[in-house]
């Protein structure tokens, strides 16, 4: 019977996410159908699981895969607690007897293959004598037909009142369930889940535990590790600032020393010239008195450095300064302003510059 497919309604980022999850699924299951059913069987096996009846008279559990049919009760090893207790990381799985649950084949498009939910929540009210608010469903798919884009898919619906005893006793055993299937005709899970999504629990394994614990002390080895390096690192960039702080008050300490040095020599220096300068004055005073004419007065007398200057009266001040040039104690003479009469003296005031000669290198006259 063909069914009718609802239209798409705009999906958000989180459906859209799931939408995907199921197309993968889909498409996996596609592939592991298009393999013979001796092939499935050995390279795709269905997981292990604690299966559980609970009915109303007795409760018994097993281990098998979905692929197996459920066992004949067995007085011996077979109450739930005994299975939970060895079988700790298996998944629970509570299987409805044959009879409790309706089955009912739909032929979809090829494209609803991924999304069989959307496509066959509005078959509930068409395929089974049921309201679909009534019944917990669960469809699968069975085949897919490329050359006529169909899938053949099959709804599976139990009604909540044949369900919530199994699960409320369940729950009275401390008993949390990933998942509720029905038996088929065989007695074999028919390989869909039939407990409401809110109640589905993933059961934690002891090994994902332990890895998990694992995982967290090599993290937190890995972060004492950084923050231990770290650590070293900022006492070792401490050391090289203090060795840096170190140098740089060695180099101004023997910046300040070699200055206070050159000062000392420049000072050295210029008292040595000084006293060469004092030892020469009256070689140069002689000098002086050699070249000055006779009638000529020096009132002042003053020695900066290589400088001389001379300052007095003459009755011809013009010639004052070839008198005094060719001597080996200067090099330069020159006037120095101009010359001023002095009626009451009866000469020039005059002012001469005279630049001396080095003081290793003056000679007598």
């Amino acid at each position: 019977m063909a069914a009718v497919i609802p239209t798409r309604q705009v999906r958000t980022p989180a459906s859209a996410i799931a939408g995907l999850h199921r197309l993968l699924d889909w498409w996996g299951q596609g592939l592991r159908l298009a393999l013979p059913l001796r092939w499935r069987q050995r390279w795709f096996p269905p997981p292990p699981g604690v299966w559980l009846r609970l009915d109303e008279a007795d409760a018994f559990a097993w281990v098998g895969r979905r692929d197996d049919a459920a066992p004949a009760p067995s007085p011996a090893g077979g109450a739930p607690e005994a299975v939970l207790a060895r079988h700790p990381d298996l998944p629970r799985w509570l299987l409805l007897p044959a009879g409790h649950a309706v089955h009912a084949r739909v032929q979809l498009p090829q494209a609803a293959a991924g999304h069989l939910r959307e496509a066959l929540r509005y078959e509930i009210d068409r395929q089974t004598p049921f309201a679909a608010d009534a019944v917990a469903w669960d469809a699968r798919l069975l085949a897919l037909d490329a050359v006529a884009g169909t899938a053949q898919t099959e709804l599976v619906a139990v009604p909540l009142a044949r369900l919530s005893p199994s699960l409320a006793r369940a729950q009275a055993l401390g008993i949390v369930l990933q998942g509720v299937d029905a038996a088929d005709d065989e007695g074999r899970p028919t390989g869909v889940n039939l407990l409401p999504r809110e109640l589905r629990s993933r059961p934690m394994s002891r090994w994902r535990q332990r890895n998990l614990t694992l995982a967290a002390i090599a993290l937190l080895l890995v972060v004492a590790g950084a923050a231990g390096s770290l650590q070293r690192e900022r006492h070792r960039a401490t050391d090289i600032q203090a060795s840096l702080q170190r140098e740089r008050a060695e180099a101004r300490r023997v910046a300040e020393q070699r200055q206070r040095l050159a000062d000392l020599t420049d000072g050295a220096r210029q008292i040595q010239a000084q006293r060469a300068r004092r030892a020469l004055l009256p070689v140069l005073l002689d000098a002086l008195a050699e070249r000055l004419p006779g009638n000529s007065h020096v009132e002042r007398l003053s020695v900066q450095g290589e400088r001389l200057q001379l300052s007095g009266i003459a009755p011809q001040s013009t010639r004052l300064v070839p008198a005094l040039q060719g001597s080996p104690l200067w090099r330069e003479v020159t006037m120095s302003g101009a010359v001023a009469a002095d009626a009451s003296r009866g000469g020039d005031r005059y002012t001469l510059d005279i630049r001396l000669a080095p003081a290793g290198g003056e000679a007598k006259p």
